[in-house]
């Protein structure tokens, strides 16, 4: 038996000790026995987004914490992963004269079984990385809020992600900072 499966037996044994309810949830409990995912399969809900993947092409403007703002253009592929169970965004704006230092990125969108919410994580070529959560959608818009890390500094943060149809959707991303909430960046994608 080579490392990594071991590693996997010992994992899976380790959780089944320590927590009560796994050993039989793993071994094909009986109906009415714990669920470790909360009832509904969250690759279910997730498939309520099914309408974002494919590739789309995106237009707008990002800004500077400083007020500075100018034109981006950016190609994004969005598809499943982890066996459906994520929907994955990666996003890479163009390089142009108005955006000599273009910015790249994935977004990760799951759902949480237990909280019953959406959730979502960024990470880009900044180094930054967001962290948010959405009830759910109210009509054509999904509102992700939480918040945002980066190199030294860390703020509330939400997007207002909004389909608008078929053939695209929109996002706002926008931070708190000093007070008042800021558009970093909008954009408008169009498959």
């Amino acid at each position: 038996m080579n490392r990594r499966a071991l590693a996997a037996i010992t994992s899976v044994v380790t959780l089944a000790l320590a927590v009560p309810g796994v050993a039989a949830v793993t071994a094909g409990a009986p109906p009415g026995a714990p669920s470790l995912t909360g009832g509904a399969d969250p690759a279910e809900r997730l498939r309520e987004m099914s309408s974002f993947t494919g590739r789309w092409r995106c237009t707008g403007r990002d800004s500077t914490p400083e007020g500075t703002s100018y034109p981006v253009v950016a190609d994004a592929t969005v598809d499943w992963a982890a066996d459906g169970s994520w929907l994955r965004f990666d996003l890479a704006e163009r390089r142009t004269a108005e955006n000599p230092e273009p910015l790249s990125g994935t977004w990760l969108w799951g759902y949480e079984t237990t909280d019953k919410r959406f959730s979502a994580f960024f990470f880009d070529s900044l180094g930054n990385r967001t962290e948010q959560y959405a009830p759910g959608w109210r009509g054509d818009e999904l509102l992700f809020e939480g918040r945002i890390v980066g190199p030294g500094f860390e703020a509330p943060y939400r997007d207002v992600v909004t389909r608008t149809g078929d053939t695209g959707f929109t996002v706002s991303g926008q931070g708190h900072l000093a007070g008042q909430w800021i558009t970093f960046q909008e954009l408008e994608c169009r498959g």
